[in-house]
């Protein structure tokens, strides 16, 4: 199972270590967010662009298969 970016975000926010730390530490928690999301929707678009060359795979189907846990 993969985690998406907002499943990992959330799960660093509701850490004991979160209330500890400092805002500039925040900051990088966010930005790293940000870049798994970036990373998150290539891959997406990449699955789309292959899926259109193979017959058009439903957006669905391929969600539930790589993040089937987190529905």
């Amino acid at each position: 199972m993969k985690q998406t970016a907002i499943d990992w975000l959330i799960e660093q926010v509701k850490s004991k270590e979160w209330q500890e730390m400092f805002i500039w530490h925040k900051e990088e928690v966010f930005q790293k967010a940000k870049e798994m999301d970036k990373e998150q929707k290539f891959r997406f678009f990449v699955a789309g662009q292959l899926s259109m060359e193979d017959g058009g795979k439903d957006f669905e189907q391929y969600y539930e298969k790589t993040y089937k846990d987190k529905l």
